[in-house]
């Protein structure tokens, strides 16, 4: 009896035991999450996740593997961001689909991968075309020009590009606006999110021309290159815009170019003008007088000019010519060579100082050498009697006697000695004005 109520206390005491295990096991509250993102062929990305229960926020980021533990029955959403250069391409696990946002109820544990691969590069061809009847240019503002159109007028762009395009016209048109994928007359620009097509037109500018006109002030000619200008008789001529003209004066016989006027400048004898409007250009032109020396007599010896400048320099030469802006006082200077000595100046000139001229008019100068030297030596004594008798003299004979001498007649002359006759007539080549010589009973 007593065995039997100890088994049946056993009993009850299980069975409470039991009762109260069973009441023990809990309804679980939160539940295990992990999150891995996957990247292939060097891409990289992140998954946010953002979870609000009752108010409070928790959440887990990752770039890789990110665990936690979270309230179940909470409302996780999961987003799936790529780095640059990479793409979101799928979910796995419990979440799925490409969409880079996913919803999850935390109801049990989860597993969710995200994804990601490197970006394909897309490239979309952007093509200029020039249209119109006039010519022009496009390029783009990269440094390495994708768009030089006349060289390259189509490239394939990197998608998301932007780009820029500049037009600009070649002289005689203008640029009329774009067309296309652009429009108005700035600059192009289009975003490269598909191939774009774009149009520049480029019309021919009315044909404007403008007047050139030359002057002469002076004596001389002008001509033009292109042909149009031949001044004195053709002194105006029309040209198209933008054009070069070159202008070339060439100065009359007595003349010189001496520079120009107005449009042109300097004393080159060309100019050239870029006819952008009218001009006038004047061309000047001034007297010379030319001034001729030349070298005479006996003997040998230089001419040369001191003022203004160098000029005139008669070495060797028998003579030498020189032109001078009219007034222009010309100084000349004689230097004789050894053994002859200077006489004096004739001509535009006198004297035997400096020669002094003024160039209002062309001058002509002679300077005269003579190779006589003083004293005089006449080896012959008959005639050296004869000399001093027609001069009157007792002394040497000088050049500047001999010079003087217009007339010798030894046979009327008293100091003549008839029983002797002059037999040599050496020296008498100095008297350089001799007009009459009368010899009798010569041994000549």
């Amino acid at each position: 009896m007593k065995k039997n109520a100890i088994i049946v206390g056993l009993i009850i005491l299980l069975s409470v035991t039991l009762l109260a295990c069973k009441e023990a096991v809990p309804k679980a509250d939160s539940f295990d999450i992990e999150l891995t993102s996957n990247a292939i062929h060097g891409a990289s990305g992140q998954v946010v996740s953002n979870i609000r229960v009752n108010g409070e926020a928790d959440g887990c980021h990752s770039i890789s593997t990110c665990r936690a533990n979270l309230r179940a029955g909470s409302v996780l959403i999961l987003t799936a961001i790529p780095d640059a250069g990479s793409h979101f391409v799928s979910w796995a696990g419990d979440c799925t689909g490409s969409d880079p946002i996913c919803n999850i109820t935390m109801d049990a544990d989860k597993q969710v991968k995200a994804l990601f691969d490197k970006k394909t590069e897309v490239k979309h061809i952007l093509t200029v075309k020039k249209i119109g009847s006039g010519t022009g240019k496009v390029k783009d503002g990269f440094v390495e020009s994708f768009i030089d159109c006349g060289v390259h007028c189509d490239k394939d762009i990197l998608e998301g590009t932007t780009v820029i395009l500049t037009a600009s016209a070649d002289l005689g048109s203008e640029f009329v606006g774009w067309t296309g994928d652009c429009s108005g007359l700035g600059n192009c620009i289009v975003t490269m999110d598909s191939a774009k097509n774009v149009f520049a037109k480029f019309d021919k500018k009315a044909l404007t021309k403008h007047n050139l006109e030359v002057k002469i002030v002076g004596f001389g000619a002008v001509k033009s290159l292109p042909e149009g200008i031949e001044c004195p008789t053709d002194c105006n001529q029309e040209y198209s815009e933008g054009s070069s003209v070159t202008l070339t004066a060439s100065p009359d016989d007595g003349f010189r170019f001496i520079g120009w006027d107005n449009a042109c400048s300097g004393t080159s004898e060309t100019c050239t003008l870029t006819m952008t409007e009218s001009k006038l250009a004047i061309a000047r032109f001034e007297v010379v007088r030319k001034l001729s020396v030349t070298k005479d007599g006996s003997g040998s010896g230089v001419v040369t000019s001191f003022a203004p400048a160098d000029e005139i320099n008669c070495g060797t030469a028998a003579g030498c010519t020189a032109n001078y802006p009219n007034g222009t006082v010309v100084k000349l200077k004689a230097t004789a060579a050894d053994g002859s000595r200077f006489v004096g100046w004739s001509g535009d000139c006198s004297g035997v100082d400096t020669c002094i001229v003024t160039m209002n008019a062309n001058k002509n100068v002679t300077a005269r050498f003579s190779a006589c030297v003083d004293p005089v030596v006449i080896p012959d004594l008959f005639l050296r009697i004869a000399i001093k008798g027609q001069l009157g003299i007792s002394g040497n004979i000088s050049c500047e006697n001999l010079e003087s001498l217009t007339k010798l007649d030894s046979h009327n002359n008293a100091n003549t000695l008839n029983s002797k006759k002059i037999a040599n007539l050496e020296g008498l080549q100095y008297a350089v004005n001799l007009e009459t010589l009368i010899l009798s009973y010569n041994k000549i």
